[in-house]
């Protein structure tokens, strides 16, 4: 049977769809505590031996992260890794390639992630720091003549055909107090 190494909380989570999928596999659980179980029994770490493990996103920043990693890279049958991050640049999961293991990883997040680095260059390019920086300095000031029109005072108004008073408009005006 093939041995399967994951975290106590993400086996909890999953552990109702298991059973009529994974008949050949005995799963190792990793509590946080370091303490790995097999079925319901507690097993010393030497003789746990996962061929594979399953890494779910919250064992990232858990304690039991290092367990994992530990039980994994001293394991001789080492054959599989599930990685929930997007790649492998954690020197750890290199390590694990590199000792003969197969690393697949989580695809699900990919179209956010590619939403979020489009997002990233689009807002560089149209200067959005800039832009966030002073909506509401523009919100504030009232707006006056047309878009682009400057000085307002110059800015032509409609009059509804009054050619004299459009004229006129379009002087120089002095300050008013």
């Amino acid at each position: 049977m093939t041995r399967i190494l994951l975290h106590e909380p993400a086996f909890r989570r999953i552990e109702a769809r298991l059973d009529a999928d994974a008949r050949g596999a005995e799963f190792l659980r990793l509590e946080a505590g370091g303490t790995v179980r097999l079925a319901d029994r507690e097993i010393p770490r030497a003789e746990a031996l996962p061929e594979a493990g399953w890494m779910s996103p919250e064992m990232f920043g858990a304690p039991a992260f290092r367990d994992w990693v530990a039980l994994l890279l001293g394991a001789p049958e080492l054959k599989w890794v599930q990685s929930a991050a997007a790649g492998f640049d954690n020197p750890v999961f290199k390590q694990m390639v590199a000792k003969g293991a197969r690393l697949t990883t989580n695809t699900a997040q990919s179209v956010s992630i590619a939403e979020y680095v489009l997002w990233g260059v689009l807002d560089h390019l149209q200067r959005g720091r800039l832009h966030l920086a002073t909506p509401s300095a523009r919100q504030s000031r009232p707006r006056r003549g047309r878009a682009g029109c400057r000085p307002p005072a110059r800015c032509p108004r409609r009059t509804g055909g009054d050619r004299r008073a459009a004229a006129r408009s379009t002087r120089p005006s002095r300050a008013r107090s």
